[in-house]
């Protein structure tokens, strides 16, 4: 199930918007998550599902929040800030935090607009991997 969610961006979007729409609304959490994934595959061309991803920005999973602010941030519809400096406050898990930290190097490093300030949030985990990341974008 999953993989074909994620081999819908192998189609034209044309053919697959319906159906990435429909995942984005799936009870599924994981199914959410890999729709937002395949929308960032498309990007610009996913802008019409911006509305409906704009509402995973209050999913109750961390990692589907994340994804849904990446996707905005890459079609300049949101500012992915608040929700990853959110989930990197709050989060008790090792694998959100990093998914977050990953984030907010690719936000920091390709997009412009959206520097990120690692005193806006306080990480709470103490991992190497979170470390190495948060080293990286403290030297930046």
């Amino acid at each position: 199930r999953l993989v074909d969610i994620a081999d819908l961006r192998l189609m034209p979007f044309s053919q697959a918007s319906e159906r990435i729409a429909e995942v984005l609304r799936s009870a599924s959490s994981w199914e959410r998550y890999w729709g937002v994934i395949v929308c960032s595959c498309f990007r610009d061309e996913a802008r019409s599902l911006a509305e409906t991803t704009r509402q995973l920005l209050s999913d109750p999973e961390n990692m589907v929040r994340i994804r849904a602010a990446e996707f905005l941030a890459i079609i300049t519809a949101g500012d992915p800030r608040p929700t990853v400096y959110d989930v990197l406050s709050t989060t008790e898990s090792a694998a959100e935090a990093l998914l977050a930290l990953n984030t907010a190097v690719f936000v920091n490093d390709h997009l412009h607009g959206y520097p990120i300030d690692t005193q806006a949030f306080n990480l709470r985990l103490d991992d190497p991997e979170l470390g190495r990341r948060m080293d990286y974008l403290n030297s930046l």
